[in-house]
């Protein structure tokens, strides 16, 4: 082969009209910051990896601002770019996501902006790879969500090869399409004895720009408390825990999120709590107990039936209501 042929495998010779110098680069829009679509964590036209253990809200918290950049305004009291997103549900039944985003809604309609493919989908299936450029831009998308990166591909998370397959992938699909890809990651097991706060190789955390990485407490049956850290971020300036709080109601069929003080010993006080610990102080009526509930969005008599199911599952610790309608605790 001649220094001047070229095949498949090679770069065509260079254009003198081909300019690589660094003024033309820095002139680029590609060579600046493009902003965000969520201030902090979710930078524009970038791969961002958000890590949590199984059930702990991860696909719940995705959704809420997968919403909140459909419908535009503020998501966690900071504003959102209105944008389309594209969220790639596959490790879950359909039923559940479904029953998830009605419940994020609270009976609002739903944002057009927002699509959901209900198919399985694999990130190196060349089938897949056309139809999802093709739907990106037929629907002007500019976040994708993949949940999870596990159910997406069938090679080995250990393997860095195998890793920097798929991480490409990702990085190829945001670069073509100007969009940023958000994938869900599960943390490490207990038992696999990892520090490093996501499951396989270092590849992964590597090729991605933003890697957030979130902890679940639960808070009494019906709320958790989440906190988001960001051990690594290109772009990004908070790097202070964030913490949410997820609040669920299965009776109204209802969840929302909101902002809690990461700072505090006890971010988010459960139903429980504060009704023991009013009745630690002494005899007190219903209504007395409900006051003493963080509201959070919950209406009054939705409150007031999750008090009494509590205190009828306390009644066998001896709780009693006595002859002036007041509930007691035992030690009184």
């Amino acid at each position: 082969m001649t220094a001047t042929s070229t095949d498949s495998t090679t770069p065509s010779a260079l254009s003198p009209t081909e300019d690589w110098s660094l003024p033309t680069f820095l002139g680029d829009k590609r060579s600046h910051f493009p902003g965000y679509l969520w201030e902090p964590f979710l930078p524009k036209q970038s791969v961002v990896m958000l890590a949590a253990d199984a059930f702990s809200g991860k696909s719940m918290f995705c959704l809420g601002l997968g919403l909140a950049l459909a419908e535009g305004g503020t998501f966690l009291g900071s504003p959102v770019v209105q944008a389309n997103v594209l969220y790639v549900g596959v490790d879950s039944p359909q039923w559940d996501y479904g029953t998830q985003v009605r419940k994020l809604l609270a009976g609002r309609k739903p944002p057009a902006g927002f699509h959901f493919l209900p198919e399985p989908f694999r990130l190196l299936d060349r089938g897949w790879r056309a139809r999802i450029g093709a739907y990106i831009q037929a629907h002007a998308i500019q976040l994708v969500v993949l949940d999870t990166l596990r159910a997406m591909h069938d090679k080995q998370e250990n393997d860095s090869a195998d890793m920097q397959l798929i991480m490409s992938e990702m990085r190829a699909i945001g670069t073509e399409y100007g969009v940023t890809v958000l994938f869900l990651h599960h943390r490490p097991k207990p038992n696999e004895g990892k520090q490093s706060g996501y499951r396989g190789s270092t590849v992964i955390e590597d090729s991605a720009d933003v890697f957030v990485s979130m902890t679940a407490q639960a808070v009494g049956a019906d709320a958790s408390l989440l906190t988001l850290r960001c051990p690594k971020g290109r772009g990004v300036k908070a790097r202070s825990p964030m913490s949410v709080k997820l609040i669920w109601d299965d009776d109204a069929g209802t969840a929302f999120l909101s902002l809690a003080d990461w700072r505090a010993a006890k971010p988010v006080r459960s139903l429980e709590t504060a009704v023991d610990a009013r009745l630690a102080k002494g005899p007190a009526t219903m209504e007395e107990l409900v006051d003493e509930v963080p509201a959070d969005g919950r209406a009054r008599k939705t409150i007031r039936n999750k008090v009494d199911a509590y205190l009828q599952r306390k009644r066998k610790a001896g709780i009693v209501v006595n002859e002036h309608g007041k509930v007691v605790h035992p030690e009184h």
